[in-house]
């Protein structure tokens, strides 16, 4: 017998579908009971009843109906920390702290600081710019034109938004963070502390293409 496949349940879902045993599995706590009490509280339910847990924002739960020996996991947001898709259009990522090997690194020794920023990248527009506490720069999007932000100093926040679903994130950037966004993405960033940032890009800047909106 093939077991049921990974489902993602939707917020406040209380219940998933078995598709390959053709039965439907109810968790044993109530709805209301159920919505924000701890994972380890949660009523186990019986072998007739399958198991189903409320998932909400927390992620995935793997189906574990009829299979005692199964392990259930739940893939938390703070499992994704670094590289990753905060949405379609911004990945943010660490840059690894060695020395050792190819590719975009940092590394510390006593005579200081070495950061390889990019790695087999073409560029045409390379800058450095400064955002002092409690300033901000931003608040425009490009219709041509992908950027990447290495954050080499301080920490600042960051405000993102796609132009097409007009879905918007904001993300607490520092020291290490590299930050590649899309054409069509707005986005802003406001100084936390006095920050240093290099900025590139594989176009050529033009003026025409930078397009002002607000994201306060």
């Amino acid at each position: 017998m093939a077991l049921p496949s990974p489902s993602v349940i939707p917020d406040g879902s209380q219940t998933e579908r078995c598709q390959d045993l053709g039965q439907k599995s109810t968790h044993s706590t109530p709805r209301s009971e159920a919505r924000g009490m701890p994972f380890d509280k949660l009523k186990a339910p019986s072998k007739a009843e399958g198991l189903s847990l409320p998932a909400g924002r927390q992620g995935l739960i793997l189906s574990g109906a009829f299979y005692p020996d199964l392990k259930i996991g739940v893939w938390r947001r703070r499992t994704y920390q670094r590289k990753r898709e905060t949405m379609e259009k911004v990945v943010i990522e660490k840059l690894p702290n060695h020395k050792e090997g190819p590719g975009a690194k940092r590394w510390e020794e006593e005579r200081g600081e070495f950061v390889q920023i990019v790695y087999q990248e073409e560029i045409h527009h390379l800058a450095l710019f400064e955002i002092r506490r409690g300033f901000s720069r931003g608040n425009h999007y490009h219709q041509k034109k992908e950027e990447v932000f290495y954050i080499a100093q301080g920490k600042l926040r960051a405000l993102f938004m796609d132009m097409d679903t007009l879905q918007k994130e904001e993300r607490i950037l520092e020291k290490g963070d590299k930050i590649r966004i899309k054409p069509n993405c707005g986005h802003s960033f406001y100084g936390l502390e006095n920050t240093v940032v290099v900025e590139y890009s594989p176009q050529v800047y033009e003026i025409e293409d930078n397009v002002r909106i607000n994201l306060a």
